[in-house]
């Protein structure tokens, strides 16, 4: 009896170290490389204006790409007065709700064959949607712990070394990259289905 509660403790806590490793390779690591890429290029005094740590955005998932949506005839009226951001293209019309968006700080989707990321901020509560094409090349973004200027600051799957801010849509590390927001709307559920009765949502 002694014995299996050994081992059941001895899993535990190698579950717990397990645990513990990846998220410092993964994340913590991560930070550090992001604030060494910065250092390099901007003066300290300068980061410690711009640059803060989100805590509300640290255990989030970085990113969701490509989620599943459903027709807004099939969801409930009840979900009818949450809110979220509703964006049209090419005869296409999706809705994300906040409450979907809050667990993930970027989104990268595509309407009307336009790919566009969708980054939400819950710390700075801000929302964009923009396209993931800058300079001809597109770009699938990840959010990161970190807040440039009081918005999201981003990385991408093609170039870990570039970052982004999701307010102003500049690339903050070479300078030379924008992206093109796109326009959307803020409104409730049952707004979006009156207007867009053919329209997607996107649940989680």
């Amino acid at each position: 009896m002694k014995k299996r509660l050994f081992y059941s403790v001895f899993i535990v806590l190698i579950s717990g170290f397990a645990v513990i490793v990846f998220f410092w390779l993964f994340f913590l690591r991560s930070d550090d490389r992001i604030y060494s890429v910065l250092s390099s290029r901007y003066e300290e005094s300068y980061l410690a204006h711009y640059l803060k740590r989100s805590s509300d955005q640290l255990f989030l998932l970085r990113h969701n790409d490509f989620p599943a949506k459903v027709f807004v005839t099939d969801v409930d009226r009840a979900y009818d007065d949450k809110r979220g951001v509703a964006v049209t293209a090419g005869g296409d019309s999706y809705f994300y709700m906040f409450s979907a968006l809050s667990q993930h700080a970027v989104i990268n989707d595509v309407i009307a064959a336009q790919p566009i990321l969708v980054a939400y901020c819950t710390t700075c509560e801000t929302a964009v949607i923009a396209s993931r094409f800058a300079d001809g090349q597109e770009y699938n973004f990840r959010g990161t712990n970190y807040l440039w200027d009081g918005g999201l600051l981003m990385t991408s799957e093609e170039d870990s070394l570039l970052l982004w801010s999701a307010i102003s849509g500049e690339e903050i590390v070479e300078n030379r990259l924008q992206l093109t927001f796109l326009p959307f709307d803020i409104s409730t559920l049952g707004d979006f289905r009156d207007k867009n009765p053919h329209g997607l949502v996107y649940l989680e």
